[in-house]
């Protein structure tokens, strides 16, 4: 892929749409909901890469356990407020003005699903690699 195709891609991206039926709507919800579960794997890997980053510590009260569980529940709040705001002030600007209260529908309900698509991940991948850095996210109790 050359550098020029990217630009493109990225600028398409993030291009404001337009959306004046609800047929475009209904478009951009879908594009919204797939957004919403995409942002959530890629600040779950972010997540993950920062858990590979933190080194165990030693001696009776280790404190990268909960190192690693703040910076989880820290990306999870940073994807939220990214997804928010990119919506709020990349996305509707071009939402014509009838179709913005549906549109908001959309972005509560797109956010419960980068939520919920980021931490059913993230528990899923706790709870199959206990004894790795990722199983601090979700410390079982003993």
């Amino acid at each position: 892929m050359s550098l020029i195709t990217l630009m493109l891609n990225l600028t398409w991206i993030f291009s404001t749409p337009t959306v004046r039926t609800p047929r475009e709507l209904a478009a951009l919800n879908t594009t919204t909901y797939i957004s919403a579960v995409v942002l959530g794997i890629l600040f779950l890997g972010i997540a993950a890469i920062v858990a590979k980053l933190i080194t165990y510590e030693s001696g009776a009260r280790p404190t990268d356990p909960r190192r690693r569980r703040i910076w989880f529940w820290s990306l999870l709040g940073f994807a939220v407020t990214v997804f928010f705001f990119y919506n709020q002030f990349s996305v509707m600007p071009g939402v014509a003005g009838n179709l913005k209260a549906r549109f908001m529908s959309t972005m509560g309900i797109a956010t419960g699903v980068l939520v919920v698509s980021y931490l059913a991940l993230g528990f899923i991948i706790a709870k199959g690699f206990p004894k790795s850095k990722f199983g601090n996210w979700f410390p079982s109790r003993k």
